[in-house]
């Protein structure tokens, strides 16, 4: 179809009204706004992009005018605005989190995690309406623009945008960042001792069927759904390598919050069994290692408070395809963390210090924000890292029964902030 030029030049003004626009878009929240260092970085590189991309249009327009080649000039105005699209789908995700009204403290833990995983890596947080977590990974949007570094987004439920302690529930989604970015489910499904019990599964599964066609789709389906629960479970593997017991916790009492739909799906095992799952592999072991009677007692207290959880529900029949499923992620799940602990950066995993997480948990007990710790020997107190707040936050809950005010919520959000900023302090010094 030919196009005409009058419908060309009246592309390129809309275009240029719409460039004009982002770049207003772009003074405004740097003026205006307080952005966490990846939202920052990402705005710098969308203004770079933004300026090359116009210049290179612009001259290449130029050519095309003056060989009066219309169909070129058309192509190049249809290359340009994916483009400008593209940016423009970027900086709503960064004008949503700046936006958003979560407390900055909660942008310092993210990114004091994030940046402890490599240099490259960005993070941008937004806020949504439901209840669930959120991630979402910005490389192909990013590549399509020509932006390398690595960026994902994370959406948090404004539901619990206050409350500090189910805050943790973001590190499963930070989680799956990690597996996509060290490929541990793709390393993972290759392990022999996993590829036969799968077998063994499939075997008992397809017994009869003698419907090759039939047979062959019903393989796919179960590597599929294979795949993405490994994905899940690993995700929680991480979660609680980065944050350690106050995860399960946070994840077994919105369980029983919310009391959402729990039933197996083909993207999701069932939360009963996930948290199963980590009981039985990382809480148990946890609880055996620590020696402090007094924290001890409080696990013990937290664990049996839980336990509602952990029965394995009546098979009904929208689940009765899911039954192979729940034993075998149950017979595997102890090769997935030995995988996991083996290959997990040290640099982001957390160690449960009991010393310390007891003296965090009587400071906040006096209303004291519990950021730092004091040790013989050192002139200045230590800070203390997000992880080691939240235990302590979380044992403080437990011992009083599940009461807590907004100001203990304060409290610890000025934690946070002290913490972060003190840790840059004493890098930078």
């Amino acid at each position: 179809m030919k196009i005409s030029l009058f419908f060309i030049e009246l592309l390129e003004k809309s275009l240029e009204n719409i460039v004009n626009n982002l770049s207003n878009r772009i003074n405004f929240l740097r003026n205006n706004h307080y952005l966490p260092n990846s939202s920052s970085s990402l705005l710098i590189e969308i203004e770079e992009k933004l300026t090359q991309y116009n210049k290179e249009f612009h001259e290449i327009q130029k050519t095309h005018i003056k060989n009066k080649n219309i169909s070129d000039r058309h192509q190049n105005l249809l290359i340009y605005i994916k483009i400008v699209n593209n940016l423009s789908t970027i900086l709503n995700f960064i004008e949503n989190s700046a936006t958003t009204d979560f407390n900055p403290s909660v942008f310092y833990l993210i990114e004091d995690t994030i940046n402890k995983l490599a240099d490259n890596i960005g993070i941008i947080i937004n806020s949504c309406e439901d209840l669930n977590y959120y991630e979402v990974n910005l490389r192909n949007l990013l590549k399509n623009v020509g932006i390398s570094n690595n960026y994902f987004l994370v959406i948090l439920p404004k539901y619990f945008k206050d409350d500090i302690f189910h805050l943790t529930l973001l590190f499963h989604e930070i989680g799956h960042f990690m597996d996509s970015y060290y490929r541990y489910s793709e390393n993972i499904e290759k392990i022999d001792e996993i590829k036969t019990k799968m077998i063994e599964k499939i075997r008992k599964k397809i017994r009869g069927k003698s419907n090759l066609i039939e047979f062959a789709r019903f393989i796919e389906k179960y590597s599929q759904i294979f795949k993405k629960w490994l994905r899940e479970f690993i995700a929680d593997y991480i979660a609680i390598k980065i944050v350690g017991f106050p995860y399960f916790l946070s994840f077994c009492f919105v369980m029983a919050e919310v009391k959402g739909n729990d039933d197996s799906s083909e993207s999701h095992p069932p939360n009963w069994l996930r948290m199963r799952i980590l009981r039985k592999n990382w809480i148990e072991d946890f609880m055996n290692s620590v020696n402090n009677s007094n924290l001890n007692s409080l696990i013990n207290q937290a664990i049996k408070n839980t336990d509602f959880i952990f029965k394995k529900p009546k098979l009904f029949s929208n689940e009765r395809e899911y039954f192979e499923y729940w034993d075998l992620f149950e017979e595997i799940s102890p090769i997935i963390k030995d995988k996991i602990d083996f290959e997990f950066p040290n640099k982001i995993s957390f160690q449960f210090e009991e010393e310390t997480i007891n003296e965090l948990k009587d400071t906040l007990k006096r209303n004291v924000p519990p950021s730092e710790i004091f040790r013989s020997g050192e002139i200045l107190p230590i800070p203390v890292n997000f992880a080691s707040i939240i235990n302590a936050a979380w044992f403080f809950l437990i011992e009083n029964n599940g009461n807590y005010n907004q100001t203990t919520i304060d409290l610890l959000l000025k934690s946070i902030e002290n913490s972060f900023i003190k840790s840059l302090f004493l890098r930078n010094r």
